[in-house]
């Protein structure tokens, strides 16, 4: 199946948060014998385990200004890492120092430092099927500034400026042969000016996106509150049929699925690939839940159906 790659950018973020009455004191607060020496090839010389899980261990080393603390979170299954944080002190609550993050299948997808928990400094990002550098550029107390540069298969396509957080400034869109494409002047992040065809972060002008079907929703005439209206039967869809897993439950895994499906032509589902996952019994439980939708109002593009591309982060979240 090919989607084209400007329909492939189109993304709906959605945050669930599935809550537990099951209390955690902190992030890493489990530890058992039986899960030592599940990690212990992975650490790097010097480290010592402190609390090892089924799907995470914490360490600490001497560094050259004193004690290091780090914490790795795994694919349990696999054992394939999917993130290496280092944290302020042995409480490994606030994130400090350099942080790498990577798909359930290996690929690197981040990498960059936190300062008292926020981003800070140069963040490299990538695609998570290729490989390949997917943007870069520099944060400020968890807010993007300065230049940010957007690549595709190792060619720049874009290029915004930054201010707290917003495009502020000159941007600059190329075509597949590094051709300006579009340029002009962001403000408050909202267009000013521009000149050349108007594209907009990077994608085709879609006239509707796909939506959740509901009857319900068909009936509402403005479209602003029909997208609501879908939104929120999805919303009440996921509510009502995803579930905790057993194994997760038991082994207190939690944290941000992030699964990515097409909405076909006819409104079907297909290709669900998943960017981020936590362990094999949440992935089977969130494929389930999507593969089991019924089917949605296509998205259009020039008064005809088109393929559309959605990105689903989902997080599994216990109740502190």
């Amino acid at each position: 199946m090919k989607i084209t790659t400007a329909i492939s950018f189109i993304f709906f973020t959605l945050i669930i948060n599935l809550n537990l009455a099951s209390a955690q004191k902190s992030k890493f607060t489990d530890s058992s014998k039986k899960f030592k020496t599940w990690y212990a090839d992975q650490l790097s010389e010097g480290e010592k385990i402190k609390k090892s899980w089924y799907h995470y261990v914490t360490t600490e080393k001497e560094g050259s200004d004193g004690k290091e603390y780090y914490a790795r979170v795994f694919y349990p299954e696999t054992a394939q890492i999917i993130s290496l944080e280092q944290y302020k002190s042995k409480k490994y609550k606030i994130k400090h120092g350099y942080a790498m993050y990577w798909t359930e299948q290996g690929m690197l997808a981040s990498e960059g430092n936190f300062k008292n928990d926020k981003r800070v400094g140069i963040w490299k990002y990538y695609d998570r099927k290729e490989g390949t550098l997917n943007s870069v550029g520099s944060y400020r107390n968890d807010e993007r500034t300065g230049i940010w540069t957007n690549f595709h298969n190792g060619i720049s396509t874009s290029m915004y400026k930054y201010k707290n957080g917003k495009r502020e400034g000159e941007f600059i869109i190329y075509d597949t042969l590094g051709i300006i494409e579009n340029k002009g002047i962001y403000k408050s992040d909202t267009i000013y000016s521009q000149e050349v065809t108007p594209i907009i972060n990077d994608t085709v002008s879609i006239e509707q996106m796909p939506m959740f079907y509901s009857e319900q929703c068909q009936e509402v005439a403005i479209d602003t509150e029909r997208k609501k209206c879908a939104e929120n039967e999805m919303l009440q869809y996921i509510y009502k049929n995803l579930k905790y897993p057993a194994t997760a439950r038991q082994f207190g895994v939690q944290g941000r699925v992030i699964v990515q499906f097409v909405v076909n032509k006819t409104g079907g589902i297909e290709d669900i690939y998943f960017l981020r996952s936590l362990c094999q019994s949440i992935k089977e439980e969130c494929t389930q839940l999507i593969e089991n939708m019924p089917k949605w109002t296509p998205g259009t593009k020039d008064g005809k159906a088109v393929k559309v591309m959605y990105t689903l982060p989902i997080l599994f979240k216990f109740d502190h």
